[in-house]
């Protein structure tokens, strides 16, 4: 089963964030990071929270709200889950690895 992902991606001390959907999370991220994107101007590149759904319409009903939510809302979502809005891309991507394996 392909799975679809929304993520937020952050700048440099919790400075303007990214809210977007993939299917493909590790190219998406590998994009974000080698300067592949129309957000690369702001270096918005920490994968700072991430969800997964069986659909994209899912993923993308979700990224709609958050779009709408109050900065304030979504950092307290990312904080939440990732205190320390450390970058979460590299264990992000061993998982999804492992289970496209």
């Amino acid at each position: 089963m392909k799975h679809h992902y929304l993520y937020i991606l952050s700048g440099p001390s919790h400075g303007p964030i990214y809210i977007g959907t993939t299917r493909n999370l590790a190219q998406r991220l590998t994009q974000h990071r080698i300067g592949r994107s129309k957000i690369d101007a702001f270096r918005i590149d920490r994968l700072v929270y991430i969800e997964r759904y069986p659909t994209i319409e899912a993923a993308t009903e979700r990224a709609k709200a958050l779009r709408g939510a109050s900065r304030e809302w979504v950092d307290a979502l990312i904080t939440r889950k990732n205190p320390d809005w450390r970058d979460l891309g590299d264990a992000a991507l061993q998982v999804v690895q492992k289970k496209a394996a």
